[in-house]
C-alpha cells in the first residue's frame, strides 16, 4: 500500500492536477486518504502550487475545533480544497461539496459509499457532483479493490462514470 499508493509519484502526481483542475474551475474538493502520510505528502504537494491557502489537510488529532472550522469554510467557499482522513467519512454535512476525490484504494463499499455520500446533496446552485476514484493497476489486491468498487458504482444507475487510465 504504501508503494503503490502512498510513495506512487504518477498517482499523486495525477490526484493534485485533478485538484487543481476542479481548484480552477472554482469547485470546492475534497481529497480522502487513509494515511497520515499520504495526506502529509499531497499537503505539500499542494503547497507549493497555492498560495492563498496555508493549510488543507485534517486528521484525528486536529482538534474538533479546527476540523469544525475547515467545514465550514470548505462549505462556504472560503477554502477550496481539504484533504481528510476517515474522520471526515460519516456525520459531516458539507453539501456545497462539489468534488471527491478518493485516494483510498479501500475494497470496503460501505466506506466508498460514505464518502460518496459527502458530495451527492443537491442544492439550489449545485445540480451536479464529481466523484473521481483512481482504479489502480499494477498491484492484484488494489486492482481487485478498485474493480470492486467500480462494479458497485455501475449498479448504481444515477452515476455516470468515465476512465482516465494514467499513461
Amino acid at each position: 500500500y504504501k508503494k503503490a499508493v502512498v510513495e506512487n509519484e504518477d498517482r499523486n502526481g495525477l490526484i493534485i492536477d485533478l485538484a487543481l483542475k476542479a481548484y480552477k474551475e472554482d469547485k470546492r474538493i475534497l481529497i480522502s486518504v487513509t494515511s497520515i502520510e499520504h495526506g502529509i505528502r499531497l499537503e505539500n504537494m499542494l503547497k507549493m502550487l497555492i498560495k492563498d491557502q496555508k493549510e488543507f489537510f485534517i486528521k484525528g488529532s486536529t482538534p474538533t475545533e479546527v476540523r469544525n472550522n475547515f467545514r465550514e469554510a470548505l462549505n462556504h467557499g472560503n477554502i477550496k480544497i481539504v484533504i481528510a482522513t476517515v474522520i471526515w467519512n460519516e456525520a459531516i454535512d458539507i453539501p456545497n461539496l462539489d468534488v471527491v476525490i478518493n485516494t483510498k484504494a479501500q475494497k470496503s463499499i460501505i466506506d466508498f459509499l460514505q464518502l460518496v455520500g459527502r458530495a451527492l446533496r443537491i442544492t439550489a446552485t449545485k445540480k451536479v457532483c464529481t466523484i473521481i476514484d483512481i482504479y489502480d493497476y499494477g498491484c492484484r489486491y488494489l486492482t481487485a479493490h478498485s474493480k470492486h468498487r467500480f462494479e458497485a458504482l455501475e449498479k448504481e444507475h444515477l452515476i455516470e462514470h468515465k476512465f482516465l487510465k494514467l499513461k
